[in-house]
């Protein structure tokens, strides 16, 4: 992850409380150096400074104070751009200096030549204990809070550790169980930033001004890291799984209760802010292409067999022709029906007849009767919307005329 687009030149770190004198860069400080933003960093240097734990020797608010001091040392005595990385106790370090910075001026230096990176910071806005106790006076640490890192015109980074006891605090009316999480985060999850994944797509981010805070999930409650512990030897011992399985759904049980006492309005899965641009919009798409399904089948059912058989042709094909032409120009009918193979015939009587008739003038009132009986019987539409349909009725219409080599049947 590289929120902070600025080039950087030198590494200055401000180590967590216990930091000795002259200690090696470690742990997630180094996460400026292999990130670069943009340049390679050239050169570092760790600033000095007493880092007492404040309940013994010299009192937290005195090494704070000291810190800031060596800090403006520091960034005064380095030309070119300049990365603060602090780590806990440095962090109130570095935003008594940011105070100072924004009160005077003169101190301050060039927008651009300076970025920070805070780490498990005490004065995170909103969750920080120095934050959420402003102005009050710590008697174990002997220090009084300085209130949440101010806004400023440096980019920054802000990377806290979920339930963090120092950076990520519950709500000022907690339950029970949000303050016993809290306070067994002190040792399970403040002393352990070294192995943050700062690329995981899980880490939830939020940007505000200049300050991109960073808020990297904690996969198991703290409270409950002994019986993690436990199940995961006796599954090393056993091979089961169930004691392992039983602590993750309590875990879940909890969780959801401890969860209500933090306000996380704001944050995003880092992940999400890579794949919004990814997406193709097809809303558009669909229903267009829904109308043109709904136009086929239109097409298919809008046509019946009486209105295609109109459309074949220019002459008139209606089925509901007077009896006296059907009679009459029954003869042509079984001339057409002979020449169609593929469809049954309803006319088979009036072809015998007509077959079996060696003389026209014996033809009788009851024969014409017998030819016309089939034609009655016959659905009025029955004609096949076909060419050789509109054919047959074409010279339905034209009663005088030869089609079968002899004189139509009067």
């Amino acid at each position: 992850m590289a929120p902070v687009t600025a080039h950087a030149s030198t590494l200055i770190s401000i180590g967590a409380t216990g930091s000795w004198a002259n200690t090696p860069v470690t742990g997630l400080q180094r996460w400026p150096v292999t990130n670069n933003f943009g340049d390679p960093v050239t050169a570092t240097r760790v600033v000095e400074y007493p880092a007492s734990l404040g309940f013994i020797g010299m009192s937290m608010e005195d090494s704070v104070l000291q810190g800031a001091a060596a800090l403006l040392n520091a960034i005064e005595s380095i030309s070119g751009r300049k990365i603060v990385a602090c780590e806990s106790q440095g962090c109130l370090s570095v935003t008594r200096l940011l105070m100072q910075f924004a009160t005077d001026h003169g101190t301050a230096p060039a927008r651009d030549d300076l970025i920070i990176v805070m780490i498990g910071n005490p004065a995170t806005a909103g969750t920080g204990a120095s934050a959420q106790n402003a102005g009050e006076y710590e008697p174990f640490f002997r220090i009084t809070f300085p209130g949440a890192t101010p806004e400023t015109q440096y980019e920054t980074v802000n990377v806290t550790r979920e339930y963090d006891f120092f950076a990520d605090r519950p709500s000022t009316d907690p339950s029970v169980l949000s303050i016993l999480n809290n306070l067994v985060a002190f040792l399970v999850v403040h002393p352990f930033y070294a192995d943050v994944d700062m690329d995981d797509p899980e880490n939830l981010i939020k940007v505000v001004g200049n300050t991109t805070y960073v808020l990297i999930p904690t996969k198991q409650l703290p409270m409950l890291q002994s019986l993690y512990d436990a199940a995961r030897a006796w599954q090393r011992l056993t091979g089961q799984t169930d004691l392992l399985e039983d602590v993750e759904a309590l875990d879940a049980r909890l969780r959801a209760i401890i969860d209500q006492d933090y306000d996380r309005s704001g944050f995003v899965p880092q992940g999400s802010l890579s794949q919004e641009t990814e997406s193709p919009d097809v809303d558009s798409a669909e229903p267009e292409a829904h109308t043109a399904d709904d136009r086929g089948e239109d097409t298919v059912t809008a046509w019946p067999a009486e209105e295609q058989s109109q459309g074949a042709g220019s002459e008139s094909t209606n089925p509901l022709e007077p009896e006296q032409e059907s009679v009459r120009t029954d003869e042509t009918q079984v001339d057409l029906s002979a020449d169609e193979d593929d469809e049954p015939s309803e006319n088979e009587d009036p072809i015998e007849a007509v077959d079996d008739d060696e003389d026209e003038a014996d033809l009788s009132t009851g024969e014409e009767d017998e030819k016309s009986a089939p034609d009655d019987s016959e659905p009025a539409g029955a004609s096949t919307p076909s060419s050789s349909g509109a054919e047959s009725d074409s010279t339905s219409e034209s009663p005088g005329s030869d089609t079968g080599g002899r004189p139509a049947s009067v």
